[in-house]
């Protein structure tokens, strides 16, 4: 994947059961080859240039905040979650299985 932006738009997920010991470079690499091109993976690149510019957007405005203001927007962030968190209900439990084809298939 030469193109730094691109890392990660079209790569194996090995956080998965059963991943254990590939060779994820090699995986990737056939991955991408075969990708390359799509309409799916050129709508990816252009997400992606899109999601990059406004990361750097958003630093160019973070780094143009002072300490104070950056002090006082982190004092309102901590008010919010503290009332998130005295408002949570946690009387209940939900439970969620998720039963994909690694299990059909054992």
């Amino acid at each position: 994947m030469a193109n730094p932006s691109s890392c990660g738009l079209m790569s194996l997920n090995c956080n998965k059961a059963g991943m254990v010991g590939l060779d994820k470079d090699k995986i990737n690499q056939v991955i991408e080859a075969a990708s390359k091109g799509s309409k799916f993976y050129v709508k990816k690149q252009e997400d992606q240039a899109r999601i990059d510019s406004q990361v750097a957007d958003m630093r160019q405005a973070v780094a143009g905040l002072s300490h104070s203001q950056v002090d006082r927007a982190r004092k309102e962030a901590d008010r919010v979650v503290e009332t998130l968190r005295s408002e949570r209900d946690l009387s209940r439990t939900i439970v969620h299985v998720d039963m994909d084809m690694f299990y059909a298939a054992v």
